[in-house]
């Protein structure tokens, strides 16, 4: 069974939590704090970027 190489790029999404009386100082709050604020993770997304078969050294296919 040929083998393929699969890149991918992946990133984590992130959620801080900034107390603010509105939308815009929340972004600003962030943007000065945010690296201090309390951090939430989720899952990784992923998207893939490209596939293509590997093959030995000899040009051979992986079997």
């Amino acid at each position: 069974m040929p083998m393929y190489e699969v890149i991918t790029e992946e990133s984590k999404t992130k959620r801080y939590y900034v107390q603010a009386k509105s939308e815009e100082e929340a972004r600003d709050t962030y943007l000065i704090q945010g690296m201090t604020s309390a951090l939430y993770e989720k899952e990784i997304d992923r998207s893939i970027i490209d596939v293509s078969e590997l093959v030995n050294k000899n040009g051979e296919p992986y079997d």
